[in-house]
């Protein structure tokens, strides 16, 4: 058993309830500075006061049979418009309950529903203890949502079952598990996908902030692209969940979430040992293992998990892509209240790339679609991590502190232009990024009662500091002709944030919420001819938020969102002291959610207006103007459950983008996606027998600003089918069936080809993978 203080009579055959004195413990004195914090918590309510007329349920989740806690279970209280979801240790805390009789509801995918009576004692908590049992035939939905969110399009928590039943190559793959949200990749596998969301073409990570259990995953100032994000270095089979916030909307989320949030969680243990070798076309193999620790206890768990890959592609230039993962965790119980989680993870990948190649190279017969111009192009790159949690979860407070430290080396060879510049040995450029991160973060969170209110406070500080060495090289066949730019960077982001949530009555909740950043920018140019050659700014930025949910009955939800968010341009980009680094994204979206035990949909009207700004372009060296954006778009998800073992969903997003101050006609924002579309149908059955077929659709936009040249869309379809008996899994995977010809990356670019005299401006563009299977076995143990 996890927690041994736990012990129990049974009441029934999953439920049990436990001595509010047995279940919950002493918290542990705070600090003084903590008392300055709860001072900071009560700046609008004032006083405490308990209501006699409602309470509190407080309860830990369990596997029936493993006793490992569930994170994200469904609970509500049925006949009335309150729940929440479990938190990653298993608790969760349930306010404003009705006192009296009430029926606590608990589900989750891949467990029999639970429902249970409970005596609510007015101004008083309530424990609980839940076991759920395993059942893969009586899965509530494909995705599960944590109850009560505060956006239609937000919040929504993608599961275990559908990173299986999905194609997956690395976390990068997951992405694509995000509503409304493409990757494109374009260099050889090995570089961080493209990212496209609400109308934004996010390059490689610019406008949607991504971490894993906290660590930031985006590269401030990188020496490839701004916002950098890179998630090669995790392993899908080490992750548990994703958490999706979209728009700038929540205060806890800093840099780069202009368009969305995406958080990665990983799993605290494995319910087993396993290991699995997939073998494929394109001379891909990969072997994959997880090894629960041999030495366990009831307050300790850890495990080890490694990935070795190789892949030659489907390109004429061999991708000799190779990718190596190591990964470990290990969890210390102090009590069910109480956890400390390190984990440490080693990374390193290299490739070949064939590049964006010119529609008129493949017209004229040059090359073929999977042909290269310069087959030079490549890249290798190095990541490692260590990182350390505090968790402390209990009925009336939670308290949570973060340290970690990153390595990260980054080198690649691109050619983008070809012969434009140097007929001679060519337009090649090397770009290398060589930091270490450092960072942290600490967050208090206390739900309270004020008269007739609900009241949940959470604060938080957030610091990250980057020391940097980029480098911009002239480069022919991998050899380096000279330097263009070389800079050292030391970049600090201090935040602190504050965030009010109000239930006002039985069917309102507001939340508020206060972001402020601050930024140190310090860049010594090492090129540096004749101008200073050391650059420093402090900048900062006030983020408001507003957000109001209308429960109109326990299954329709309306929103209203409001907020600013911002994303941090290239420290270099700093021509002076007064050049602004934090361009402001103002944002606002209204929806609907209808969500019951088969079906689930939403319905997000929003809109976002981004600063003019200057951007620093890693490819050419050079400070670039970007003009003033505005996006509007509807989102729509649709998840229904047919039967109790086949789902059907679909995901359609619909975004116009426009900058704000230039003459129509010429006003396109390239690459932004006017229409995407995926979805699918999934079923498990209790035979064994599981599988999805999947669809993406993207459709046809605009390359430039006058939409002379156009990004053809592509429809290309997935599946998978698996097989489980006992500790054997055998799965396939199939990517674009029906071998269909389509672009994965596009750009309007202007090059030179051998024989040509003068550059042309066309589409350039990376072919996306044709016909592509193959097969995984998984043993358990």
């Amino acid at each position: 058993m996890l927690f041994p203080e736990l012990r129990h009579k049974h009441v029934n055959r999953w439920t049990v309830y436990i001595p509010q004195s047995t279940l919950r413990r002493l918290s542990l004195k705070r600090s003084s500075c903590f008392h300055v914090i709860g001072f900071i918590l009560f700046f609008l309510p004032g006083f405490r006061s308990e209501a006699q007329e409602s309470g509190r349920i407080f309860g830990v989740i369990v596997d029936r049979a493993t006793r490992s806690p569930l994170a994200f279970a469904n609970v509500v209280v049925l006949g009335t418009t309150v729940g929440t979801s479990s938190k990653p240790d298993g608790s969760f805390v349930v306010s404003r309950v009705p006192s009296g009789p009430q029926t606590l509801k608990v589900s989750m995918l891949g467990y029999a529903p639970l429902e249970t009576e409970i005596d609510v004692k007015p101004g008083a908590t309530t424990d609980v203890f839940v076991e759920l049992e395993e059942r893969l035939e009586s899965t509530p939905e494909i995705l599960v949502t944590a109850v009560r969110p505060f956006s239609a399009a937000s919040s929504a928590h993608i599961s275990a079952m559908d990173f299986e039943l999905r194609p997956r190559f690395s976390a990068q793959d997951l992405l694509r598990l995000v509503p409304g949200l493409f990757i494109a990749q374009h260099a050889g596998g090995g570089k961080a996908e493209q990212i496209f969301l609400r109308g934004f073409d996010a390059d490689h990570g610019t406008d949607v902030n991504i971490s894993v259990d906290g660590i930031p995953v985006n590269m401030v100032t990188h020496g490839h692209g701004q916002g950098y994000a890179d998630l090669h270095f995790v392993m899908p089979e080490v992750l548990r969940g994703i958490e999706v916030y979209k728009g700038p909307y929540f205060a806890q989320f800093g840099d780069f979430g202009t368009a969305g949030t995406v958080t990665f969680s990983t799993l605290d243990d494995p319910e087993r040992n396993s290991v699995s070798v997939e073998h494929g076309m394109f001379g891909l193999w990969r072997g994959v293992g997880l090894v629960r620790a041999p030495i366990r206890s009831e307050r300790v768990t850890a495990y080890l998990a490694g990935e070795a890959l190789g892949q030659n592609g489907y390109f004429e230039n061999s991708q000799q892509f190779q990718r190596f993962n190591l990964f470990s965790k290990v969890n210390l119980y102090f009590d069910h209240e109480r956890k400390l989680t390190v984990w440490g993870s080693g990374f390193a990948s290299n490739w070949n790339a064939s590049g964006q190649i010119p529609e008129r190279a493949v017209r004229s017969g040059l090359i073929s679609r999977f042909g290269s111009i310069d087959p030079s192009e490549g890249g290798a790159t190095s990541r490692q991590n260590l990182n350390i949690i505090y968790h402390d979860v209990g009925a009336d407070e939670t308290f949570l502190a973060q340290a970690y430290v990153s390595r990260y080396r980054f080198r690649l060879f691109s050619n983008f232009t070809f012969l434009k510049d140097d007929p001679v040995n060519g337009d090649g450029i090397e770009q290398t990024d060589d930091r270490t991160i450092l960072g942290g973060r600490a967050e208090y969170a206390l739900p309270r009662t004020f008269g007739n209110q609900d009241i949940a406070t959470r604060v938080g500080a957030v610091v990250r500091h980057d020391n940097i060495s980029n480098g911009l090289w002239h480069s022919a066949k991998r050899e380096r002709l000279g330097a263009r730019t070389l800079a050292d960077t030391r970049q600090t982001n201090i935040a602190f944030f504050v965030q009010q949530e109000y239930r006002v009555a039985r069917n309102f909740r507001f939340q508020v919420g206060l972001r402020s950043d601050l930024f140190v920018f310090q860049v010594t140019d090492r090129l540096s001819m004749g101008s200073p050659a050391d650059r420093t700014a402090v900048q900062s930025i006030m983020s408001p938020k507003a957000n109001l949910v209308y429960s109109a009955s326990p299954s329709v939800d309306l929103f209203l969102n409001s907020g600013t968010g911002f994303h941090s341009n290239d420290a270099r980009a700093l021509v002076n002291s007064e050049t602004s680094l934090l361009p402001r994204g103002i944002g606002a979206e209204t929806g609907a959610r209808y969500s019951s035990s088969r079906l689930t949909t939403t319905v997000a009207l929003w809109a976002l207006d981004l600063e003019r700004e200057f951007v620093f372009s890693g490819d050419e060296g050079t400070v670039e103007e970007s003009g003033a954006t505005r996006r509007v778009g509807i989102d729509v998800s649709f998840r229904f459950r047919m039967y109790e073992w086949l789902w059907v969903d679909t995901d359609l997003a619909l975004a116009r983008g426009r900058y704000k101050h230039a003459d129509p006609g010429m006003n396109y924002i390239p690459l932004s996606p006017p229409l995407v579309m995926s979805g699918g149908l999934t079923g498990r059955h209790s035979s064994g027998m599981e599988g999805t077929l999947r669809y993406r659709y993207m459709s046809t936009r605009p390359a430039n600003e006058d939409y002379s040249i156009r990004a053809p869309g592509y429809l290309v379809f997935d599946a998978v089918f698996g097989y489980t008996a006992g500790s054997l899994k055998l799965s396939i995977v199939g990517e674009n069936i029906f071998n269909t010809n389509w672009n994965e990356a596009q750009f309007a670019t202007e090059s030179q080809l051998p024989g040509e005299t003068l550059p042309v401006s066309e589409l350039h563009f990376t072919p996306g993978s044709p016909l592509n299977v193959r097969a995984k076995v998984e043993v358990s143990f």
